[in-house]
């Protein structure tokens, strides 16, 4: 097992029992959501496969969906836990950069090296270059993988020390932590980049209007209506490529 899945297998029935208990806050409808999905998910595994085959996966889509939205729900209550958490994330990410240019620039996987030297790893990915250029696993399974977790940090790196200027971290988290997501040269990660700049544009062009974001969801609207009618493509796929 990967150190996430055994976290998560060691946690599961604990945090199950703190949420179900009543200790981690009300249960709301959001919860009950995410949990009937992913029991969907598990139960789908045996539907579609024979029973030998169906428990491995099911029990790993279970602790990927339910499992990891337990521990967040549990774990990180309150603004101190949550930057916290996104904070540890982005160190991580800092001190792995330097891995990551490496890895991008060489095509070589020196963490995935160094860790084979300890034991069983992960499979390193041999995938076509891009713009010239390797695409870094870091420590992920996948390029995709590393991508769309360090994109998910660059809002925080942006604006979780913007009220501490003198702070050491505030004037290296953003740029690192975007740079770390470019390595990974994820379709999925440079949209997700591209539309938190997008939206942290928005809100300081217009930040004196109250109404900001209604209007933006009312111009998401009518473009992706537009788009829709006027295409023969969908239109996610339209702004994507």
């Amino acid at each position: 097992l990967s150190p996430a899945l055994l976290f998560l297998t060691l946690g599961f029935l604990p945090l199950l029992g703190i949420w179900a208990s009543g200790r981690a806050g009300g249960r709301l409808a959001t919860d009950m959501l995410v949990l009937a999905c992913a029991a969907w998910a598990f139960v789908t595994r045996f539907v579609l496969l024979p029973f030998s085959e169906a428990v491995e996966p099911a029990g790993i889509v279970l602790l990927q969906t339910a499992g990891a939205f337990l521990a967040g729900r549990v774990l990180v209550r309150n603004a101190v836990a949550t930057r916290l958490v996104f904070g540890t994330a982005i160190v991580g990410v800092i001190l792995m950069m330097p891995f990551l240019i490496i890895e991008s620039v060489t095509g070589a996987k020196p963490l995935l090296n160094a860790a084979a030297l300890l034991g069983h790893t992960l499979l390193p990915t041999n995938m076509d270059p891009r713009w010239g250029f390797g695409r870094s696993q870091g420590v992920f399974e996948h390029p995709i993988l590393l991508g769309m977790f360090v994109a998910t940090l660059i809002s925080p790196a942006i604006l979780m020390f913007r009220k501490a200027p003198g702070h050491p971290v505030r004037a290296v988290a953003g740029p690192i932590v975007i740079l770390s997501a470019m390595t990974s040269l994820s379709t999925g990660a440079l949209l997700s980049m591209n539309i938190q700049f997008g939206l942290m544009l928005w809100n300081a062009a217009l930040r004196k209007v109250r109404q900001r974001w209604t209007v933006l969801i009312c111009l998401v609207v009518f473009l992706y209506v537009t788009a829709d009618l006027l295409s023969n493509r969908t239109p996610f796929h339209l702004f994507v490529d």
